[in-house]
């Protein structure tokens, strides 16, 4: 974990927590959006705004199945500022996007999609593991 954060071409050291500008610029730009939508969602604006915010939190936990179970970094998001607005944005645009054949639900999707098939004595079964899916935090 201390390696991670020290890779100084992604992480910086700041002088101060950013947090607090994030959520005051945020209100602001919600109050100006808002002065133009309808009446009857003004429910919607209060609950866009952010309340006992904090930054993002940083922490690990051991991957236990890998050898010598090294760190997966987690964040923390849902007390920031913005998390409320994701988690609005992600339900207005999921619906646009469909369902594409190459989503898996859960485990058990994969293994639906494979049980009929044939495979030859050459053919070899891989699996990739992701290094890290969200590489870039908000």
């Amino acid at each position: 974990m201390l390696t991670l954060i020290a890779d100084t071409n992604t992480y910086v050291p700041l002088d101060r927590d950013p947090t607090p500008k994030v959520q005051k610029d945020f209100q602001r730009h919600l109050a100006v959006v808002f002065r133009v939508v309808p009446p009857e969602l003004e429910s919607l604006y209060f609950t866009l705004l952010c309340h006992n915010i904090s930054a993002p939190a940083l922490y690990a936990l051991p991957k236990v199945r890998k050898p010598g179970s090294p760190m997966r970094p987690i964040v923390d998001f849902t007390r920031s500022p913005l998390h409320k607005l994701s988690g609005f944005l992600h339900r207005v645009l999921l619906p646009l996007l469909g369902h594409r054949g190459t989503d898996i639900r859960n485990s058990y999707g994969p293994i639906g999609k494979v049980y009929d098939v044939v495979l030859d004595q050459a053919d070899k079964l891989v699996s990739f593991d992701l290094k890290s899916l969200l590489p870039v935090c908000p």
